[in-house]
C-alpha cells in the first residue's frame, strides 16, 4: 500500500512546488511586480477562493455530510490553539520581543490550510474532500480574524463589536455560511446550472493562482528569503513536527472514543502537517511587523515540509482513522 501511494504523494507534492517555482519565474522575469502579486492576492482571497469554497460544499456533500462531521470547525481550532500553546512557551524560552515575538507567535498559530492540503484531500477524500476541508476551516478563518491577527498586530484586547464587524465583512465565511446553509435545506439542488458552472469555472484555477502568488512571493524576498537561523530553525520544528505529533496524539485518543468519523480526523491530520501560511507576508506587510521574517520563514519550512509531508502522510496512511 505505502509503495503504491509513494508516487502519488511525491507527484501531487512536486506539482504544487512546480507551480511555486513558475510563480517566481514570472517575478524575476518581470512580468509580476509588487503591485500585480498584491491585486492577485486580492482576486484570490475575494473571488477565486470563495468560488472554490461554494461549489466544493454545494455540489460533493449531502445535509448528512455536514451533521456528521460538525466537530471540524472545532477540530480547526484546537489546530490553532495547540500551536499557540507551544508558540507562546517557546517564545517565553526564548526571549523574543516585539514584532519578533508576534510574528512568531502568528507563524506557531497559523498553517497553509487551504492550498497545500486541498490536492491531498481530493486524493484520499475524492468526492467530499474538498467541500469537507472547507467546512473544517471554517474554524480557522473565525480564529484566524478574532485572535491570530489581533495576535499580530498586537492587539490582544480586540472587542467582541470589531471581532464581529472583521467577520461580517470576510467573504470566505460569508459564501462557507451560505453554502452550507443552502445544503442543510436542500436548496443547492435548485441553483440553475449555469450559474453553478460560472462558479465551478472561476474556482477551478484557485489552487494554481495560489501557488504563484506564493513562488512569486518568495522569489520577491531574494536569497535572503532562505535563513537557516533558530528563528526560522524553531518555527519549522513547531509547525512540522510538534503540532502535527501532538495533535496525531490527540486524534488516536478521539478514534478510541468511536465518536469521530475516519473522513473527519483524515481531513483534520491533513491540515495539520503542511508548512506555515503564504498569506502571513501580506498580512506582516499590512500590519507592519517583520515581513521579511515572515517570508523567511514560509520558504523555510515549505522547502521542508516537502520531506516532512511526505513522510507524515506515510505515516497517517497506517494509522487506524485515515481513510
Amino acid at each position: 500500500m505505502t509503495g503504491s501511494i509513494a508516487p502519488i504523494i511525491i507527484n501531487k507534492l512536486l506539482t504544487l512546488f512546480l507551480l511555486m517555482f513558475l510563480g517566481g519565474a514570472v517575478r524575476k522575469m518581470g512580468i509580476i511586480d509588487n503591485n500585480g502579486e498584491k491585486y492577485l492576492s486580492v482576486l484570490l482571497v475575494d473571488i477565486f477562493w470563495p468560488a472554490l469554497i461554494f461549489t466544493s460544499i454545494t455540489g460533493t456533500l449531502t445535509r448528512s455530510d455536514i451533521l456528521e462531521n460538525l466537530m471540524l470547525p472545532i477540530l480547526a481550532m484546537v489546530t490553532i490553539l495547540t500551536g499557540a500553546a507551544i508558540g507562546y512557551a517557546a517564545a517565553g524560552l526564548t526571549g523574543y520581543r516585539d514584532a519578533r515575538r508576534r510574528s512568531f507567535l502568528f507563524q506557531s498559530m497559523m498553517n497553509n490550510f487551504v492550498f497545500m492540503v486541498l490536492p491531498f484531500a481530493l486524493l484520499f477524500l475524492p468526492k467530499r474532500g474538498a467541500g469537507l476541508l472547507f467546512v473544517h476551516n471554517l474554524g480557522i478563518i473565525l480564529l484566524l480574524w478574532t485572535f491570530c491577527v489581533p495576535v499580530l498586530r498586537g492587539d490582544h484586547k480586540q472587542s467582541l463589536g470589531q471581532s464581529l464587524k472583521t467577520l461580517a465583512g470576510n467573504p470566505t465565511i460569508i459564501v462557507t455560511l451560505i453554502a452550507i446553509f443552502l445544503v442543510l435545506t436542500g436548496l443547492n439542488r435548485s441553483l440553475p446550472g449555469f450559474v453553478v458552472n460560472s462558479i465551478e469555472l472561476t474556482g477551478s484555477s484557485t489552487v494554481a493562482i495560489a501557488m504563484i502568488v506564493a513562488g512569486s512571493r518568495i522569489a520577491g524576498e531574494g536569497i535572503k528569503a532562505l535563513r537557516l537561523d533558530v528563528w526560522n530553525l524553531l518555527i519549522a520544528l513547531i509547525r512540522l513536527i510538534l503540532v502535527p505529533g501532538v495533535l496525531l496524539g490527540l486524534s488516536l485518543l478521539l478514534w478510541q472514543t468511536g465518536r469521530f468519523k475516519p473522513e473527519t480526523l483524515t481531513i483534520f491530520m491533513l491540515v495539520n502537517i503542511v508548512p506555515v501560511g503564504v498569506f502571513s507576508v501580506s498580512l506582516a506587510n499590512r500590519y507592519n511587523t517583520a515581513p521579511e521574517l515572515m517570508a523567511q520563514s514560509v520558504a523555510l519550512t515549505h522547502i521542508i515540509g516537502a520531506g516532512t509531508m511526505f513522510v507524515w502522510i506515510i505515516l497517517l496512511r497506517q494509522m487506524p482513522f485515515f481513510v
